[in-house]
C-alpha cells in the first residue's frame, strides 16, 4: 500500500462573485469556473463497453458542480449516503493507472477545493476526501479487470464547519485516515 503525501496538494481559496437573479449556484458554478477546469457533461460519456456503464446522466441536484472529473466520465446513478448528503456513482475512462487516480487529486485545488485524505493501493484503487465551497466529501476510483475504466464514487455533504477541516490543521493532512460519515 502507498500513501500519497497531500501538502503539494492544498491550494488557497477562490473567490468570484456569484450571479443571483435567473441563474442556479451549479450553473454560477460552471460559469465562473477557470479556464480550461473539467466540468462533467453527460454528452461527453466515452466509457468501454466492457464497463457496462449504461446511461450518462447529470450530477445530483446540491452536488458541488465545479467538482472535476476526467474528460468521458459517465455519472450513472445517484443515491443518499447513510451519514447525509449526496452521492454520484459511475464510471471513469482509464488511460493509466496513475494518470486516472491522480485526477481528481491535482485538479480539485485548481477549483478551490483541498484535499483532505489521499490513498492509492496500486494497481486496484485509491480514494480521497476534500472540502471547500461548503462542503465536505470523498471519491474513490476501483479499476475494473480487464477493462480500460473505473468505478467512480463520489459524495458531498454541505457542512461549513468540517471535522476533517479541524483534524487536518492538528494532524496534517496527509494523516487523515478516517472515513467520510
Amino acid at each position: 500500500m502507498k500513501r500519497v503525501n497531500g501538502h503539494a496538494l492544498l491550494a488557497g481559496v477562490v473567490l468570484f462573485a456569484l450571479p443571483t437573479a435567473g441563474t442556479s449556484y451549479a450553473a454560477a458554478l460552471r460559469s465562473h469556473a477557470p479556464a480550461g477546469s473539467p466540468v462533467y457533461r453527460p454528452s461527453a460519456a466515452r466509457i468501454p463497453a466492457c464497463a457496462h456503464a449504461g446511461k450518462a446522466v447529470s450530477f445530483p441536484q446540491h452536488f458541488p458542480a465545479s467538482f472535476p472529473v476526467p474528460s468521458g466520465t459517465a455519472i450513472t446513478g445517484k443515491r443518499v449516503p447513510i451519514g447525509g448528503g449526496i452521492a454520484a456513482t459511475g464510471f471513469v475512462p482509464m488511460h493509466s493507472f496513475a494518470a486516472t487516480v491522480h485526477f481528481i487529486p491535482t485538479q480539485l485545488p485548481k477549483v478551490g477545493f483541498t484535499v483532505l485524505h489521499l490513498e492509492i493501493d496500486t494497481p486496484h484503487d485509491s480514494e480521497g476526501s476534500y472540502q471547500g465551497h461548503g462542503y465536505v466529501g470523498g471519491w474513490s476510483l476501483r479499476a475494473i479487470s480487464g477493462c480500460a475504466a473505473m468505478v467512480f464514487q463520489v459524495s458531498a455533504k454541505t457542512n461549513s464547519k468540517s471535522k476533517f477541516a479541524d483534524e487536518a490543521k492538528r494532524r496534517g493532512p496527509n494523516r487523515i485516515l478516517a472515513s467520510l460519515e
